[in-house]
């Protein structure tokens, strides 16, 4: 008998044929499986069919998972309009942070989660005041510590979501820092998820390359990557820069003498000590 159902079945059986016996009697659910058999008719699966149901299950799964994102892409695309500058950052930080954790050699898994949480990094925001957040100048210490809030609120938008758990905890600490220094809950190095650092780097070499607003100017490809390898190991995880800087030069986008490798060499080989 390999099916609970089935064992508590014989079990309540011979219990009472025991009581209906006399006292003192046992009775072995054994003996009974010949005479109740064919009240239990046993349901068997073969494997192709079990895999097949879950498959179905999986498909419902990432069908619900799509539709939620898309409705979704709608507030960060009501969001994003609200300041040219902003306008497709989203998609481009999800789609960029998908194409490195796969640079990175994540699995399929893990890259389409990374994917959604580049692409829902920023869905917090939609609970910061518009005055704060589309300031064409410098934040004030207060409207500072109230932008930072996005990461939680994020977080709490997401998390409710069953399936998008793992999102929800790369969008919380997002704005982490390698050195420690980050929020919202000073997460060091490896502490923070990778997944985290992989958007990091993406959502900081977005904001470079079309600033405007509160930034000084826009930087080009080669200025960008000169700043994520400046902040390498303090910022942002030295590793995920250098395999950014790969893919970039892999994709033509970066020649090899635009950048310090030197520099960028060192700061991973301090992460590996």
């Amino acid at each position: 008998v390999d099916r609970k159902e089935t064992l508590l079945f014989y079990a309540d059986k011979a219990l009472y044929r025991a009581k209906g016996s006399g006292r003192n009697r046992v009775y072995l659910y054994r003996s009974l499986i010949q005479e109740y058999s064919d009240q239990i008719p046993e349901v068997r699966f073969k494997s192709e069919k079990v895999q097949e149901f879950r498959q179905r299950l999986f498909d419902i799964s990432e069908m619900a998972k799509r539709a939620y994102i898309e409705a979704t892409k709608a507030l960060i695309n009501a969001l994003e309009a609200k300041d040219v500058h902003t306008m497709g950052h989203a998609s481009r930080v999800g789609g960029l942070s998908a194409t490195l954790a796969r640079e990175m050699g994540l699995s399929d898994d893990d890259v389409r989660i990374i994917e959604h949480a580049g692409l829902l990094h920023d869905i917090g925001k939609i609970c910061i005041p518009d005055e704060i957040l589309l300031k064409p100048g410098a934040y004030t210490e207060s409207e500072y510590e109230q932008m930072k809030e996005h990461a939680i609120l994020g977080y709490q938008i997401v998390k409710p979501v069953k399936f998008l758990a793992e999102e929800a905890v790369i969008i919380l600490h997002h704005h982490e820092r390698y050195d420690g220094k980050g929020y919202p809950h000073g997460l060091r190095g490896k502490e923070i998820p990778l997944g985290a650092r992989i958007v990091s780097v993406l959502d900081a070499y977005d904001t470079m390359r079309t600033a405007g607003g509160r930034y000084k100017r826009t930087l080009n490809c080669e200025e960008a990557v000169r700043e994520l390898i400046d902040y390498a190991g303090t910022q942002f995880d030295p590793e995920a820069v250098l395999h950014f800087v790969k893919l970039l030069l892999k994709e033509g986008d970066l020649s090899q003498d635009a950048y310090d490798r030197e520099k960028l060499s060192r700061s991973v080989k301090q992460l590996a000590a």
